[in-house]
């Protein structure tokens, strides 16, 4: 008899620190789901991709590395360092000179972004101008009808 009572005492107690646990995780839930909206109010300064400015790059605190370009065609080599994922910025030293700043840890992805880059340059260089063919077609257009006799009076088989 006195086994059962310390039994069923156990038994409740063990259901009230049950419920107190229970109750205290879900309080602890609500703060958080509370300060996790609060965070999300405030917004984070996200951490910018691609190209950006020297002091951007340089506040990411990742060591910088330089490359100097003479000439370089920016829009394309933009697009290759997108595809790549590196953050870089381009400053400009001089008349179609560039310094191109990356991160330190970027190297590997960088030298494989500039190999892509001059491949396409070649590649574009080899290709001939549309421009400079169509000129070339029009001039041999102009030499044929240079050629060709040019007469002003046709004679219509009327006789006066």
């Amino acid at each position: 008899m006195l086994h059962e009572e310390v039994n069923r005492e156990e038994m409740q107690l063990g259901a009230k620190v049950a419920n107190l646990t229970v109750a205290e995780i879900r309080k602890a839930i609500e703060k958080l789901l509370a300060e996790l909206k609060q965070q999300g109010k405030q917004k984070m300064p996200a951490v910018q991709h691609g190209k950006q400015s020297l002091k951007e790059l340089a506040a990411q605190n990742a060591g910088l590395s330089s490359l100097e370009l003479k000439d370089p065609n920016l829009r394309q080599l933009n697009r290759e360092m997108k595809r790549c994922g590196i953050d870089f910025s381009p400053v400009k030293t001089g008349k179609g000179e560039y310094l191109l700043f990356f991160k330190g840890r970027d190297a590997d992805a960088m030298t494989h972004a500039f190999n892509q880059y001059t491949k396409k340059l070649v590649k574009q260089a080899e290709k001939p101008s549309i421009r400079k063919m169509l000129a070339a077609f029009k001039e041999k257009a102009a030499q044929m009808n240079a050629q060709r006799a040019v007469t002003k009076n046709k004679d219509r088989g009327i006789d006066l």
